[in-house]
C-alpha cells in the first residue's frame, strides 16, 4: 500500500529549512554587503546580515527561522523576502508556511479534486490542440484525445498501479521518462519544485504526503532535489518531447488555473507557426526487413523511400506510411507499415484482390457498408476482394498496422465523413 510511504510535512521544519537554504544561496557580495577578513565560515548570509537587510532584530529573525512565530506582519515578510531576494514562487511559499504556523490547529481541508466537471471535459474536447487538466499532486485527471495521445507514455506507464496517472511518478520511477523528456534533468527539477510549492500550500494533504514519501523512498534523484527546498511556478514555456510514435516535438505551453476548481490547472500545448510536421520515429518501424534479392527468387524487392505523409485528399487526419515491400512481376505484392494519429482514417476504397490488415499498436476500426470491427494488436483482418471499406484509428490513441495486398490498383471513393466515423465508433462491436 502506498500509505506506507507517507512523509509527514512539518511546517515548522519546512520554514526553517527553506529560510536556511535561501540564506545559504545569497553571498554578501550579491547582497551588496562588505566582507571583512578571510575567516568567514559560511558562504551565504549570516542571520544577523539577513536581519539587518530585512530591518528587523536578530532575535526576531532567529525565532522566525526556527518556526517560533505567531502572527507576522506583511511588512516583515516583505522585508525578509527582499533580503533573501526571493522570486514570486518563493515569496508565496514563505507566506503559506508562516500562515500555516500561525494557525493553532490544522484547518479543515477540502479534499483535492480527483475528477473534472463535465463542462471542463467539454472544453477539453473542443480544443484542437493537446490539452489536459491536472491537480496539485500532478495527477492527470482529464485530457482531450490528442492530449491523451501526446502523453501516451505517461498514461500507459506501469508505475501508477491502480492510482491515477501521475506525471511526477512517471518522471522519477519510469526509465522511459528519460527518453520521453529529452531535457529530463530540468523536467525532474521542475516537478520537485512544483510539489514542494504544493506541500507549502497544503501540507496536510495525506495523498500528497504519500506521494512525496513514495518518491523519496524509491528515487535518489527526487530525494536529493527535495532536500534543496526549491520552489517554482510552471505557467508557460516550451517543452521538448520525444514521442515513441511521432518522434521529436517542440511545443509551447500555457497553464491556466481553473477559478471554479481550486487546485486544478489546464495545460494547453501548441506548435509555433511554421513548425514542420513531425516525422514518425524510425524505432517504430516494425516487421521483418526485406529479404535481399536472389537469382532463384522470382520476386524483386525495391528500396523504400522512407516515411511518407499520406495524401490529404484520400486520408483524414495525420497518417504516415513506409513501403516495406513492393514486389514486381505478375503477382504484385505490396506491404506498407501505416501509422494513424487518433481519429485519422482512410477514404472508402476497394482492393480488386482483397487486403489483409495486421495491427501492431493501438486499436483499429475497420468498417464496411454494413459492418464494423475493432482490431487489436496481434490480430489480422481480411477484407475480401472488391468489398468497399475504410480503416483508421479510434479517437483516443495512435494506431499502427501492416497493410498487405496483391495487384496494382486501389479504387478510392469518397472521404469518410465525421458522422460516418462517429456512427462506426458507436456500433456495439466498437
Amino acid at each position: 500500500m502506498r500509505a506506507a510511504y507517507r512523509e509527514n510535512v512539518n511546517p515548522k521544519d519546512e520554514l526553517r529549512d527553506f529560510l536556511t537554504t535561501r540564506r545559504g544561496k545569497i553571498t554578501p557580495e550579491r547582497a551588496g554587503l562588505p566582507v571583512y577578513g578571510g575567516n568567514r565560515r559560511v558562504t551565504g548570509l549570516r542571520r544577523e546580515e539577513v536581519a539587518m537587510l530585512a530591518g528587523i532584530s536578530v532575535e526576531y529573525y532567529t525565532r522566525l527561522e526556527r518556526g517560533n512565530v505567531g502572527e507576522v506582519s506583511d511588512s516583515v515578510l516583505e522585508g525578509v523576502a527582499h533580503a533573501l531576494q526571493l522570486d514570486e514562487a518563493e515569496r508565496d511559499h514563505l507566506v503559506h508556511l508562516v500562515q500555516t504556523l500561525a494557525t493553532r490547529r490544522p484547518p479543515r481541508r477540502t479534499p483535492t479534486r480527483t475528477r473534472v466537471r463535465p463542462t471542463v471535459q467539454r472544453i477539453l474536447d473542443a480544443l484542437p490542440t493537446p490539452a489536459y487538466v491536472r491537480n496539485g499532486r500532478m495527477d492527470l485527471l482529464a485530457a482531450n484525445a490528442v492530449g491523451h495521445a501526446l502523453y501516451a507514455p505517461v498514461y500507459d506507464s506501469s508505475v501508477h498501479g491502480r492510482s491515477a496517472p501521475n506525471s511526477a511518478r512517471f518522471v522519477f520511477l519510469d526509465p522511459a521518462a528519460q527518453d520521453f523528456f529529452p531535457t529530463w534533468p530540468k523536467i525532474s527539477d521542475d516537478a520537485v519544485a512544483f510539489l514542494r510549492a504544493e506541500a507549502g500550500r497544503d501540507p496536510y494533504d495525506p495523498q500528497l504526503q504519500d506521494l512525496i514519501g513514495e518518491l523519496s523512498t524509491r528515487s535518489e534523484r527526487f530525494r536529493q532535489r527535495w532536500a534543496a527546498h526549491d520552489v517554482r511556478y510552471h505557467r508557460a514555456g516550451t517543452k521538448r518531447l520525444h514521442h515513441p510514435l511521432v518522434g521529436d516535438l517542440e511545443l509551447d505551453f500555457e497553464a491556466f488555473d481553473l477559478a471554479a476548481d481550486e487546485g486544478l490547472r489546464l495545460n494547453v500545448y501548441t506548435a509555433a507557426p511554421d513548425t514542420p510536421p513531425p516525422r514518425p520515429s524510425p524505432c517504430w518501424r516494425a516487421g521483418p526487413p526485406p529479404r535481399p534479392p536472389s537469382r532463384r527468387d522470382a520476386m524483386q524487392f525495391l528500396e523504400s523511400n522512407g516515411t511518407v505523409a499520406a495524401p490529404r485528399e484520400i486520408f483524414t487526419g495525420d497518417v504516415w506510411f513506409d513501403v516495406l515491400a513492393n514486389v514486381a512481376g505478375e503477382d504484385r505484392l505490396r506491404v506498407n507499415m501505416v501509422r494513424f494519429s487518433p481519429g485519422a482514417r482512410t477514404a472508402w476504397h476497394t482492393h480488386p484482390l482483397g487486403q489483409t490488415l495486421h495491427v501492431t499498436e493501438g486499436l483499429a476500426v475497420v468498417a464496411t457498408r454494413d459492418a464494423v470491427e475493432i482490431v487489436r494488436p496481434g490480430q489480422s483482418l481480411w477484407c475480401p476482394e472488391g468489398e468497399e471499406h475504410w480503416h483508421g484509428a479510434v479517437s483516443d490513441r495512435f494506431m499502427q498496422h501492416l497493410a498487405m495486398w496483391e495487384g496494382d490498383g486501389v479504387v478510392w471513393g469518397d472521404k469518410v465523413t465525421d458522422d460516418e466515423y462517429a456512427a462506426a465508433l458507436a456500433t456495439p462491436n466498437a
